[in-house]
């Protein structure tokens, strides 16, 4: 028997014994073909490589004659392959699929053909790794103030559940908190408390000038969260000698996807001028 290898560090040995009797159970010879017993390994390790598939192939035909999987000590036996030229194949995960060509004369009592497969690397699809980060109302304090309960706190969907049109409907469902509607064009009401109390409005972590109302500059898709607080419990970061407070802490526009909002850009100025007129 002979074997043809083209690739480098990839061998077949084929090993006849032509003493050794037949399989019982088996042919050994004649027509009906001779017993070929297989034996994959790893090239580098000479470990045995399971599940390997095998096929031998009639030069010219589309499909293999016969195909064979390795068990786990890396053997299959094929019972009777014809004499005659055949193109070896072999695949297994991990390795580089041999392809050669072997013949059998016909002359052997029984074959053994031993195989060594060239471990490959193999190629996977790219993995995305999430890091977990503080998130925005983290960092600006919003989470650990809630946890000590000293006001009434708002996520977005909270905001979105209680305000229905405007930022100051929010304020129909806290307690002590009075809306007045405006008279003229819109919806636009402005936000006390008992006894006529004018809370400070903050909108991410600076105060606006004093009477501003929540509905002057901000509208509900603004909101990501709102903390509101009154008398002695308002936070010393909140606290200008007041009676109230409302915090309003903003989404990002680049979370949200959208580049530009003509009412963020004015309240974004609004806040500025505001800061320069209470620092004078």
């Amino acid at each position: 028997m002979t074997i043809r290898c083209w690739c480098i560090a990839l061998w077949v040995v084929a090993a006849v014994m032509v003493t050794a009797p037949p399989v019982a159970g088996q042919s050994a010879s004649g027509d009906e073909g001779i017993p070929v017993r297989v034996l994959v390994t790893d090239l580098a390790t000479q470990e045995r490589v399971q599940a390997a598939q095998v096929e031998f192939t009639v030069p010219g035909e589309p499909r293999p004659l016969v195909r064979g999987l390795t068990g786990e000590n890396g053997r299959f036996q094929f019972d009777a392959i014809p004499p005659g030229t055949y193109h070896l194949s072999v695949e297994a995960l991990g390795y580089r699929t041999l392809a050669d060509s072997v013949e059998f004369s016909g002359d052997e009592d029984r074959v053994e053909v031993r195989i060594e497969l060239v471990p490959q690397a193999l190629e996977l699809e790219p993995v995305v790794v999430a890091v977990p980060t503080r998130s925005y109302l983290t960092r600006v304090g919003f989470n650990e103030r809630r946890e000590r309960g000293m006001g009434t706190y708002l996520d977005r969907d909270e905001v979105n559940r209680r305000a229905t049109l405007q930022v100051s409907d929010i304020f129909y469902t806290i307690a002590g908190a009075r809306v007045q509607q405006r008279s003229g064009p819109g919806r636009y009401a402005d936000v006390t408390f008992r006894g006529g109390c004018v809370p400070d409005l903050f909108v991410d972590g600076v105060r606006t000038i004093r009477g501003t109302s929540v509905d002057d500059i901000l509208s509900v898709h603004d909101v990501e969260a709102m903390e509101v607080y009154r008398g002695g419990l308002i936070p010393g970061r909140f606290s200008s000698a007041n009676c109230a407070a409302i915090v309003v802490w903003t989404r990002h526009v680049e979370d949200e996807g959208r580049p530009f909002s003509w009412r963020r850009t004015l309240t974004a100025a609004g806040l500025f001028f505001g800061t320069l007129f209470l620092l004078r």
